[in-house]
């Protein structure tokens, strides 16, 4: 059942940039659980291009960030088109150049607060996080539930594992095609997990 879903992984590609962790922004751990940021995310939040990667300057469609999935205005009207109506939050973010420039001031922090228990963790085999027995640390291999995914939105965090995001095959081949650059779309094995 894996191949009814991709988890979106932040790619590094030579010559995009990389950005790091938003800046101005309070409680932005709360982003790898699932939880709304919404209400108190301020209109100076920005993201620097990394300073280890000074050759790394253009934009694309996925920005490489290891905190958070930023996409960019023409990603963001396909997510809009065909998530509007699904428990996702679009967080502004502005882009800022290695120089402390404005890079660009239109770009989204894609947050999907919808958590679906699709992960089968007996027959996953999961090795269980030992601070929090709730989180999966790893697994053997990543087995999930269809009848979870028949219900599921075309973008969700997986129980379990709400650092992931996971992405409906319908959906990552509509961006595949429409040629978006950086995007990182994943087969939902172990490995990615």
């Amino acid at each position: 059942m894996s191949h009814l879903v991709k988890i979106w992984n932040s790619a590094y590609t030579e010559g995009y940039c990389v950005v790091t962790a938003p800046k101005n922004v309070t409680k932005f751990y709360k982003y790898d659980y699932g939880s709304s940021l919404q209400a108190g995310w301020p209109a100076s939040a920005e993201c620097w291009m990394d300073m280890e990667f000074p050759k790394d300057i253009q934009l694309s469609d996925a920005i490489h960030c290891l905190s958070a999935r930023i996409i960019s205005p023409r990603a963001y009207a396909l997510f809009h088109e065909f998530c509007a109506n699904t428990d996702i939050e679009f967080l502004k973010i502005s882009i800022v150049n290695h120089k402390g420039r404005l890079a660009a001031d239109d770009y989204w922090i894609v947050n999907p607060l919808r958590i679906v228990d699709c992960i089968d963790t007996a027959q996953s085999q999961v090795t269980w996080n030992p601070i929090d027995h709730e989180l999966i640390s790893d697994c053997k291999d990543l087995v999930l539930k269809p009848e979870a995914l028949a219900d599921a939105p075309l973008v969700f965090r997986p129980k379990h594992k709400p650092s992931a995001i996971f992405m409906k095959t319908a959906f990552t081949e509509k961006l595949e095609s429409c040629g978006l650059s950086n995007f990182r779309l994943m087969e939902a094995t172990r490995y990615y997990l």
